[in-house]
């Protein structure tokens, strides 16, 4: 048969694109993980903070936190 007139991939070819696109696939995915972790920390830091606040916010005057409980949380 006459090379010129065979066309498509062959089977190394193939295996090789096939393998290019899963390191780029897993290099995507490694990406999105680690962005999604970041985020969430970034999520829980913040409401930490938040959370800190507001009981700074309650007891501002006074010398200590005495009293404090979950109920007086909640409904601030």
């Amino acid at each position: 048969m006459n090379k010129k007139y065979e066309k498509g991939l062959s089977l190394i070819e193939s295996a090789m694109v096939l393998a290019l696109a899963a390191t780029v696939t897993a290099g995507v995915m490694f990406y999105y993980q680690s962005a999604s972790d970041s985020n969430k920390s970034q999520n829980a830091i913040s409401e930490v903070m938040s959370a800190t606040s507001a009981i700074n916010g309650l007891y501002i005057g006074q010398t200590s936190y005495s009293g404090l409980d979950s109920t007086i949380l909640l409904n601030t």
